[in-house]
């Protein structure tokens, strides 16, 4: 008796374990926000002069022991649930976790696991490296706006990229 007391009650508050669930998300909304509008920041500050395209796109953080999401933006197939201006869902166990460009739900991610550095240099160097995952697939990564061919790097596109934010 004690245990479907138990399980009646959250239903008895009218909290369903889905919404439950969704309330605890280890993953602060409002840092989440923080760090999407620097990513952008980050991602916007050359004009795509670096490679000749912008390198800003949908981004997810994700919490590996839970898999819990907060996403940038909804995904293709409503498996994200939208709070607060900002996406959240859990990732299947289906999909790897990591610091990585990651196509799930009909979107190509950017992929951060959370918690992103507290220290904004390493953050920003993080983020300049993972943003130029997801197009690394382009025809034309090689080759700048301006013609020369570029081999990109990981250096390059680490640093360059902060540089061009710590000009504007």
């Amino acid at each position: 008796m004690k245990l479907k007391s138990v399980t009646i009650a959250p239903l008895m508050l009218g909290l369903s374990p889905h919404a439950r669930a969704q309330t605890s998300n280890p993953i602060p909304i409002d840092s989440a926000k923080r760090y999407f509008d620097e990513a952008h920041a980050l991602c916007t500050a050359d004009n795509g002069r670096l490679w000749g395209f912008s390198l800003c796109g949908p981004i997810m953080f994700v919490d590996a022991p839970t898999r819990s999401i907060v996403a940038s933006e909804g995904d293709a197939n409503g498996a994200l649930k939208s709070v607060d201006g900002v996406f959240v869902g859990v990732l299947p166990v289906t999909q790897n976790v990591a610091n990585t460009a990651i196509a799930w739900s009909g979107v190509q991610w950017t992929q951060w696991l959370w918690p992103l550095p507290a220290d904004s240099s390493p953050r920003e160097t993080l983020v300049a490296h993972e943003l130029f995952h997801p197009v690394t697939d382009k025809p034309d990564i090689h080759k700048r706006a301006d013609g020369p061919a570029a081999r990109p790097t990981t250096q390059s596109a680490s640093t360059q990229l902060p540089a061009a934010r710590s000009t504007r």
